[in-house]
């Protein structure tokens, strides 16, 4: 396999689908987990299936390429952390269950595709230093004739690489460059394009609460009921008017993740309780 053309298509894949549309494509980690099934990542920023599945293809190829079939996202996203410069970390998040409140390091991926297509450009780089430190160069095999026994031994893929070394011309070798370089100016180019929007902000308990209220397209009087609280408190709750106890804002938690089918989580804002 011609590894670094591999991962040359894969980082040209990563590019259209960041330039097909905006790149609102964002990963975020918590080093305490989302959900009940221990996930540490959360995608978000796309509601379209359609693209977001053609993401997963291109990772799930990526994952392959490094030898990885198990959960290649996350596999893939703990990657970009590491190495990509587009991972920005130092966050923390606090969680409030009952009156426990916990906190938890956090950081995000933006503009998740072109993190993906940088990524892939860097494992090509390294797939081509690793792809000539296999093979004898020109000036390496110059006067120095294999023995008889080595020779015998040289697959034909070998052979016809070595043949296509000492037949490399001026201008083919020219054309690679160009290549390189045109590929390595689309990267740059997208990479100091401006955001198209800016990232959501994270509202106060009542703001969250309403927006959650209004995804499940319940009244009020609807969610007062169903958490068991006085509608006029709860009015207040969602108005910023005041802010619940944390007993109280596990009840809403637990009620709307019920209803949306979804962990939710609630970013504590305000220090104000009633």
């Amino acid at each position: 396999m011609d590894e670094p053309k591999a991962w040359r298509d894969l980082a040209e894949r990563f590019t259209q689908l960041h330039a097909g549309g905006p790149d609102r494509l964002t990963a975020s980690w918590r080093s305490s987990a989302w959900n009940d099934s221990g996930d540490h990542w959360l995608i978000s920023g796309v509601d379209d299936q359609s693209f977001y599945k053609l993401f997963m293809w291109a990772v799930e190829r990526a994952a392959v390429l490094l030898g990885h079939t198990a959960n290649p996202l996350f596999f893939w996203l703990d990657l970009l952390k590491q190495e990509s410069p587009r991972y920005s970390g130092g966050g923390t998040s606090e969680t409030i269950v009952g009156d426990q409140v916990s906190k938890a390091e956090t950081g995000t991926i933006s503009t998740l595709c072109l993190a993906s297509a940088e990524y892939c450009y860097r494992l090509e780089t390294q797939a081509i230093a690793k792809d000539r430190n296999k093979w004898v160069t020109v000036e390496e095999s110059v006067g120095l004739p294999q023995p008889r026994e080595m020779m015998s031994v040289i697959t034909e893929q070998r052979r016809m690489r070595f043949y296509d070394t000492f037949t490399n011309s001026p201008e083919n070798r020219a054309q690679r460059e160009f290549e390189y370089k045109s590929r390595l100016k689309k990267l740059e180019e997208a990479a100091f394009q401006p955001p198209t929007s800016a990232p959501p902000k994270v509202g106060s308990i009542g703001e969250q609460l309403e927006q959650l209220r209004q995804e499940c397209n319940w009244s009020i009087e609807k969610l007062a009921e169903a958490v068991k609280i006085d509608p006029t408190n709860v009015s207040r709750h969602l108005s910023n008017k005041s802010v619940p106890y944390p007993r109280n804002l596990a009840k809403y938690i637990h009620v709307l993740s019920k209803e949306l089918k979804r962990h939710i989580v609630i970013s504590k804002t305000q220090p104000r309780r009633s």
